[in-house]
């Protein structure tokens, strides 16, 4: 038995984030406190775990943490999950909306697993999750939908809804997916690139989610999102992780000391695993913002070795050489810090050779 639920959460507050990247970049401390400032004066919850609920990794599934008074009773948690993730009115930035959902998502423990894919070092508790779900059923919505818990259009009419989960009717559950659907394709023309990029994987995922669970699909026309590599590489995630974080930081800090807003700043990778740039950034050039994009190669071993480029990506290189950063990252022992090296992607090109399948760079010269 399929069970919707309707769950509860606090808003991703960061306004450097586009709404398209919401809950998909762990907090820096900074973040985490100003969130712990908001909770003192009654705002969501204490702590900041959802975060990183819509972060889709490249390979296996995505890990759903689920608040204290929105874990399903025992005796049904064997059972198949479709949750909602709703946002609380008292919220400041987007009250009462509908902000993603995950589908086929299953119970793997009530009491919380640790998270392996993403560390805090700034805290003294591991980020937990305790559900898993399937990444090509579950996206964030570009377009939030609002929701008034009295109108009964997407869950039935409360008089008060409170703090914990709410199972919804199936008929509830599709127009959420419909309505979510209609009002990202409905935008998608005046969309930025990075957003359209995101929204694009939106319309397939909702497109999965009425099949399996409505019985039909929803019509999609239009670029199609790529499909994924076939037979990719077993990278790392967590050094990859790890490599992107540093750099996204790195960035931050950069358009900051250049006077450029953050929002500028865009880590597109952990809401679409297949695009051709992790980052997408700015620079100053002639006295005027211009975009610029960043791909992060890590690694643990030395820089230069064991670099994976798809045919996408290097297309994309030959075709933005002056606009575009292909930072090769290595990873340190332990509480060391990573070492950056930024490349131009003319110069990347010049650097390396690129043997099929799914090229690797090679060092020109060396065998």
């Amino acid at each position: 038995m399929t069970r919707f639920v309707a769950i509860k959460v606090h808003y991703d507050h960061r306004q450097h984030l586009p709404k398209h990247l919401k809950y998909s970049v762990a907090p820096t401390e900074e973040e985490y406190n100003d969130y712990l400032e908001l909770y003192a004066t009654g705002v969501g919850g204490e702590g900041f775990h959802e975060c990183m609920n819509f972060a889709i990794p490249d390979r296996g599934h995505v890990p759903l943490y689920l608040p204290p008074t929105c874990l399903p009773a025992e005796k049904i948690s064997d059972e198949e999950f479709v949750f909602f993730t709703f946002t609380y009115k008292e919220d400041r930035e987007r009250p009462a909306s509908i902000v993603g959902v995950h589908g086929m998502s299953e119970i793997v423990s009530l009491d919380g697993l640790p998270r392996t894919d993403v560390t805090l070092d700034f805290l003294d508790v591991d980020l937990v999750y305790h559900a898993v779900a399937r990444p090509e059923y579950v996206t964030l919505f570009t377009k939030p939908l609002s929701y008034d818990f009295k109108v009964g259009v997407y869950t039935p009419s409360y008089s008060l809804w409170g703090y914990g989960l709410r199972y919804i009717e199936r008929s509830h559950a599709q127009k959420i997916v419909e309505d979510a659907f209609s009002a990202t394709y409905n935008t998608l023309p005046e969309q930025t690139e990075t957003e359209a990029m995101v929204s694009r994987r939106e319309l397939e995922v909702l497109n999965r989610i009425h099949m399996r669970y409505f019985g039909a699909g929803l019509e999609v026309t239009g670029e199609e999102p790529p499909s994924p590599p076939l037979n990719p590489p077993e990278p790392n995630p967590e050094i990859e992780f790890m490599g992107e974080r540093a750099v996204y930081e790195r960035e931050i800090s950069y358009v900051k000391g250049q006077g450029i807003p953050t929002t500028y700043v865009e880590w597109i990778s952990q809401v679409e695993p297949n695009s051709v740039y992790d980052i997408r950034s700015a620079r100053i050039e002639n006295g005027e913002i211009k975009t610029h994009y960043v791909e992060v190669k890590s690694s643990a071993m030395e820089i230069g070795q064991n670099i994976l480029v798809s045919h996408r990506q290097l297309d994309f290189f030959r075709s933005n050489t002056e606009n575009t950063s292909i930072v090769l990252v290595k990873l340190g022992h332990e509480g060391a810090a990573p070492s950056l090296e930024y490349l131009s992607a003319a110069e990347f090109l010049d650097q390396f050779e690129f043997q099929p399948l799914k090229y690797r760079a090679v060092p020109r010269g060396r065998t």
